[in-house]
Formats: C-alpha cells, sequence, structure tokens
C-alpha cells in the first residue's frame, strides 16, 4: 500500500509547478471548470478582477503573501 500512496503522490507533486496560474493548474485536470474556481477564488479573497472586461484575473496581497506567486513580464520587441 505504501508504494501505491508514493506513486500517487509524486503524480499529484507533479502537477505543482512554480509559475503557472490556477487557470493553468486547473486545465490540467479533468473536467474542471476554471471559471468557477476564479469565482470561487474571488469569493474567499484570493483573486480579484483587474479588468472591466472580467477576463484578467490577479491575486490579491493576502493569497499573494501566503500561498500564491505573481510574476510580471515585459515582452519586448525585437
Amino acid at each position: 500500500m505504501n508504494k501505491e500512496q508514493e506513486a500517487e503522490l509524486q503524480e499529484l507533486k507533479n502537477l505543482f509547478k512554480e509559475g503557472i496560474t490556477t487557470t493553468q493548474f486547473c486545465k490540467m485536470l479533468n473536467g474542471i471548470n476554471t471559471q468557477q474556481i476564479n469565482h470561487c477564488l474571488a469569493e474567499r479573497n484570493w483573486l480579484y478582477n483587474e479588468s472591466k472586461s472580467h477576463t484578467r484575473w490577479r491575486a490579491t496581497s493576502y493569497a499573494r503573501d501566503r500561498y500564491l506567486t505573481e510574476h510580471q513580464h515585459k515582452i519586448s520587441i525585437h
């Protein structure tokens, strides 16, 4: 039983990667509605919607300091 649990734990650990968004994480799971997850996290004060069109979610300071990370990327013109 321990070997089975270790294998399952290893598979679950592989899902957690640094720098991915909650939406990217949810897309790795089958049958997860990413919009519902974002709204649920917003209700718990983990995310807030930055845009008026409700398409850009950002981590709140509470969640960013404790659970999530947020990196800004600047795209340069070649």
